[in-house]
C-alpha cells in the first residue's frame, strides 16, 4: 500500500504492519503494481515511478520524469520464460486546471525497459491527465483512459 508521504507499507492480513520503507520521499504514491509473478513492484507519484523488490523495498530502477505519474503497469511478459519482455508503462500529467499554464502538461505514455532502467518511447495519446492504465493480457498491448473521457486502447504488432 503506498501512502501521501511518500511510504510503501506492507500489511499482515490481520492488518499488523510488517514493513514500511520511503520510496517518494515527501510525494504522495498513487499507484503500485506487481509483475505476475510478484519479484518486482512498480510505484507511480509526482517524481515518476520507481521500480522496488517486494521484499526488501530496495529500489532497483527510477524513471524519474518532469510531470506526476498517476499509474503504472508492468508487461504481463516479464518473467515469459522464453521471450521475457521487461516492460513497464506510466502516464500520468499536470493537474488539467494547470495544463493551460504549463508548457508540456505531460499526458504521454511513457514505455520504458526495466532491465536496463530506460525509456524506449512515449506516445501522446490524451489531452488531460492519465488516470488509468494497463497492460492486456497477453502483454500485447495495452489500454488507457484519461480526464478527456476517452479510452485508448494500443495493440502491438
Amino acid at each position: 500500500m503506498g501512502s501521501n508521504s511518500g511510504e510503501l507499507l506492507h500489511f499482515h492480513q490481520d492488518g499488523k504492519l510488517i514493513k514500511k520503507g520511503t520510496i517518494h520521499p515527501g510525494v504522495r504514491i498513487r499507484s503500485v503494481a506487481f509483475s505476475k509473478d510478484f519479484s518486482i513492484l512498480a510505484t507511480a507519484a509526482g517524481d515518476g515511478c520507481k521500480i522496488v523488490n517486494p521484499e526488501t523495498f530496495d529500489i532497483l530502477r527510477v524513471f524519474k520524469q518532469e510531470h506526476p505519474m498517476n499509474d503504472v503497469s508492468i508487461s504481463p511478459l516479464f518473467d515469459h520464460p522464453t521471450h521475457p519482455k521487461h516492460h513497464s508503462i506510466m502516464g500520468g500529467g499536470v493537474d488539467a486546471k494547470q495544463a493551460a499554464q504549463t508548457k508540456g502538461a505531460g499526458f504521454d505514455i511513457h514505455l520504458c525497459n526495466v532491465m536496463y532502467g530506460n525509456e524506449i518511447g512515449k506516445l501522446l495519446t490524451h489531452f488531460s491527465p492519465i488516470s488509468s492504465l494497463e497492460f492486456f493480457k497477453d502483454g500485447l498491448g495495452y489500454v488507457t483512459c484519461a480526464d478527456d473521457a476517452y479510452i485508448t486502447i494500443v495493440r502491438f504488432e
